[in-house]
């Protein structure tokens, strides 16, 4: 029979090696840093959208927080909420002190989240990417 060649696996098996510590070790860390990462960005979107209010300083736009990131069921998340009183009011609209004027939403959280969701998959794919960059010279 005939030789074809002469092959050397130990690259392949150290990739796997380095492949198997980044998937137990650092991938859950990348997730929740991004997580993090996202939630701040949503916050920063959601902060450009919020009216201001010269009586009410700082009021509403002081109001946005993150949560901690948590991870149930299999996947993480995260909670971006506003702690002002009436930030759900301006959300989404209410009626005037008069009952009969419908004062419209601004709907601040809700566009952001969607901006958000149109450049998630483009900046999730970019820190990725360094981090494998990083990790596999």
């Amino acid at each position: 029979m005939a030789r074809w060649a002469k092959v050397d696996f130990k690259q392949l098996t150290k990739l796997r090696d380095e492949v198997n510590k980044f998937h137990g070790e650092e991938f859950p860390k990348f997730q929740e840093k991004m997580e993090r990462e996202m939630a701040t960005r949503l916050v920063l979107k959601a902060l450009k959208r919020t009216p201001t209010d010269p009586k009410d300083s700082p009021g509403i736009r002081a109001g946005w927080s993150i949560g901690d990131v948590r991870y149930e069921g299999g996947s993480y998340s995260i909670e971006v909420y506003n702690s002002c009183i009436y930030a759900n009011s301006v959300e989404w609209g209410y009626l005037a002190k008069d009952g009969r004027t419908l004062i419209p939403g601004r709907f601040m959280l809700h566009l952001s989240e969607e901006e958000l969701r149109q450049d998630a998959d483009k900046v999730i794919e970019e820190k990725l990417m360094e981090v494998l960059r990083r990790g596999f010279p």
